[in-house]
């Protein structure tokens, strides 16, 4: 009976040892693995708390106990600013471990973060998480590469930056390269879509499509008592504008003379005599023409364009001045006076300028190697057919070179006179242009 009791006694204390080995064992079988817990707010930049997804993706990794992480990702919901995750910790884990984070609101992702978890037993903000692309911690990283933030090249990439014509408190422009540049033109024009500037108030580069005006003009033609035609700079428009002043009376057209045109035809009765004063006032049909101004009888040039223009280190022929004379300003007998100043910057050679009267080309000049500046001067006398132009250009280390030719003036017609610069070595050289003129002569006769 004693044996028995022995024997029997003797099971159970196996079966107490076995199931002891048995929870010992099966705990740590089944133990999960330690977890790291991240837990911040976070904001929009206006201040308000953030709302939106955090999309948190890993690849498969060995965490420091050997177990393998397979590849996967969650989505954890930030509402009202509060983000709270728990992960795996990577910076003791195998070579590479790291958490990419893709933040998105509204359907967008707005921006990506990675992250490197360390072993903690205490809650950890972003900062003590985030890290670069290659898993070194933001807070320890001494240099932050540009490949470690996540789009940051494609936004260098596309982000313009500053042109050699680049000025302060200036409107911006893209110049043929994409670089920004100062618009040109006076400080009191409006800049239009193209980037030219011309007085406000209309389109194109010539300025307001609203009326122009002409003060006290004096009338072409002798004033002897017998002569009856007198001939104005321009035509009056509406023909109805015009206010001929005799002796500061003004005259009554269709009584006292007829308009046809810009010529007027004074009656018999009312023939300006010897020593009268003659005047005309009148509108014109854009404000882009040039009104008539006077001197006693000596007509002031007109400057039609006066100002700086654009920077280009194009290989293609490449527009960096440009000005319209609109129809109906050129007359027979005027002379066009055009003048460019510009400013070569590199060592390439055989930069070449090209103006344009027109299609047709009136001056061409090369630029040699380190030189710093090259000027124009080219005047344009205007006939009813072909035109004279006579140039004389010159640089910094270039001598003054002459010419002179023929052109078709095209009177009556829009005139466009550009300025175009071949820069070779795309990208080494660029010139600018400092200053472009454009001044008429107009046809007049001192009595």
């Amino acid at each position: 009976m004693t044996q028995l009791n022995n024997i029997l006694e003797g099971r159970i204390w196996s079966r107490r040892v076995f199931f002891a080995l048995f929870l010992i064992l099966s705990g740590q079988a089944f133990a999960a693995l330690p977890l790291a817990t991240i837990q911040d707010v976070i904001f929009n930049a206006d201040g308000t708390r953030f709302n939106g997804v955090a999309s948190v993706e890993w690849k498969s990794f060995q965490a420091s106990d050997g177990s393998i992480v397979a590849a996967q990702s969650v989505s954890v919901t930030i509402v009202n600013g509060n983000l709270r995750v728990r992960l795996v910790p990577t910076a003791n884990a195998s070579a590479g471990a790291k958490y990419t984070v893709r933040y998105s609101s509204g359907g967008r992702i707005l921006f990506t973060e990675y992250w490197s978890v360390p072993v903690s037993t205490v809650v950890l903000k972003l900062r003590d998480v985030r890290s670069t692309a290659t898993g070194q911690l933001l807070g320890s990283a001494t240099t932050v590469e540009i490949a470690d933030v996540g789009g940051l090249q494609d936004e260098l990439d596309s982000r313009p930056v500053k042109g050699f014509g680049f000025a302060p408190n200036r409107v911006m422009v893209a110049g043929a390269t994409g670089a920004l540049e100062a618009a040109s033109g006076s400080l009191t024009d409006c800049v239009h879509v193209d980037g030219t500037a011309g007085p406000c108030g209309g389109s194109g580069s010539t300025g307001s499509s609203g009326p122009g005006f002409v003060d006290f003009e004096v009338p072409a033609g002798p004033v002897n008592g017998t002569n009856t035609s007198f001939s104005l700079a321009q035509a009056p428009s509406p023909s109805s504008s015009l206010q001929l002043f005799r002796n500061g009376i003004v005259l009554k057209q269709g009584l006292d003379y007829t308009l046809s045109g810009n010529v007027v035809s004074f009656s018999s009765g009312s023939i300006p005599r010897l020593d009268d004063i003659i005047a005309a006032s009148y509108r014109l049909a854009t404000a882009g023409q040039i009104s008539i101004l006077q001197n006693g009888t000596l007509v002031v040039p007109q400057v039609i364009c006066s100002a700086p223009g654009s920077t280009s280190s194009s290989n293609l022929p490449t527009v960096i001045g440009t000005c319209t004379i609109p129809a109906s300003v050129l007359q027979v007998g005027d002379r066009i006076e055009i003048q460019y100043r510009v400013a070569h910057a590199g060592n390439s050679s055989i930069t070449t300028l090209i103006l344009k009267w027109g299609d047709s080309v009136v001056a061409t000049q090369s630029l040699v190697a380190l030189e710093a500046a090259a000027v124009g001067k080219i005047s344009v006398s205007l006939s009813s057919s072909s035109s004279l132009y006579a140039t004389q250009l010159w640089g910094g280390r270039s001598a003054q070179v002459s010419s002179a030719g023929l052109i078709q003036s095209g009177l009556g017609q829009l005139t466009p006179i550009t300025l175009e610069a071949q820069v070779p070595g795309q990208g080494t050289d660029s010139v600018m242009l400092q200053h472009f003129s454009i001044v008429r002569y107009p046809n007049t006769m001192v009595p």
